[in-house]
């Protein structure tokens, strides 16, 4: 039985309501912070962040069976798939969409976090988070080897006011060991 969503809502709705007194400050920094993931797991761990591309691919114009903001990306787009992992354990699982003519831009080496390819290249991005949600996965739990629940977050990248990318991240409940108990 697959167990209920246990939390869904805007980055405003979470700031504002319930999630401030339920997490730990270092849990409220990752998921509501509009700084870089992989900057901050580097902090965190004290180790280098490794982006292990699992696979990237164009899917054209569709958007059909994708998160509703992937629309808000100009097509043809290429969606990719990563794990951010340190010293080998998978922390972060992120999926993005980009506009496939412009992903070389932005990722210049595709082994590097996203952060590390912009500062390299000195472009500067506004975040905007747009969701966080909490939940159950069997397939996040093969992936993290870990049980659920797992805390996840949607954003967009902004460039010059165009949206860049969509990127979608979800967290391991390893990451308890640098950040306290994920409780909610």
């Amino acid at each position: 039985m697959q167990k209920p969503l246990l939390y869904e809502g805007t980055w405003q709705q979470a700031a504002d309501y319930g999630l401030s007194p339920a997490l730990s400050p270092s849990w409220r920094v990752a998921l509501l912070s509009d700084s870089t993931v992989s900057r901050h797991l580097e902090w965190m761990t004290g180790e280098n962040v490794e982006t292990d591309c699992l696979e990237q691919f164009d899917i054209g114009m569709e958007v059909e069976g994708l998160p509703d903001n992937v629309a808000v990306i100009k097509g043809p787009r290429s969606q990719r798939e990563v794990h951010l992992s340190v010293k080998g354990m998978a922390l972060v699982c992120a999926t993005t969409w980009w506009n496939t003519a412009e992903i070389s831009r932005y990722l210049g080496e595709s082994k590097r976090p996203i952060w590390s390819n912009l500062a390299s290249n000195c472009k500067e991005l506004f975040r905007e988070v747009t969701q966080l949600y909490c939940g159950y996965s069997p397939e996040l739990q093969r992936k993290f080897g870990h049980e659920g629940p797992f805390w996840g977050r949607e954003y967009i990248f902004w460039a010059d006011g165009q949206p860049v990318t969509l990127i979608n991240e979800i967290f391991s409940p390893a990451l308890e060991e640098y950040l306290g108990p994920m409780e909610l």
